[in-house]
């Protein structure tokens, strides 16, 4: 038979994150919220709310702003009460919607 050598060095990806994913970051653990970013900065908080409710059941929602001219710095979290609202919302990322193309992934608690 013919042996294809070094049939796995394309795709060294695959060792990362194991089960499923279609090239979608690995959910971490526990993590039920999303940061959606690249966000117009007239947009209003309930339409962005509107948009991430269709992923499913908002349990909080932060609509960034800043803290002196209370203006909006373009980007959110929104944390579900379901880990299907997470997968969800992270299927977004990429997707036009309130004019822009929404930037989703999942909000570590890591900073940096």
């Amino acid at each position: 038979g013919h042996f294809q050598r070094g049939g796995l060095q394309k795709g060294e990806r695959e060792e990362r994150g194991g089960k499923g994913g279609g090239g979608a970051e690995q959910r971490p653990e526990n993590c039920m919220t999303v940061w959606i970013g690249n966000l117009a900065k007239d947009v209003e908080e309930s339409e962005i709310r509107t948009v991430m409710g269709h992923a499913g059941e908002l349990k909080a929602f932060r609509y960034i702003t800043d803290k002196h001219q209370d203006e909006f710095l373009g980007f959110c979290f929104a944390e579900y009460t379901e880990v299907t609202g997470v997968e969800a919302a992270v299927k977004m990322n990429g997707q036009n919607r309130l004019g822009r193309r929404l930037k989703i992934r999942y909000a570590t608690d890591r900073k940096g």
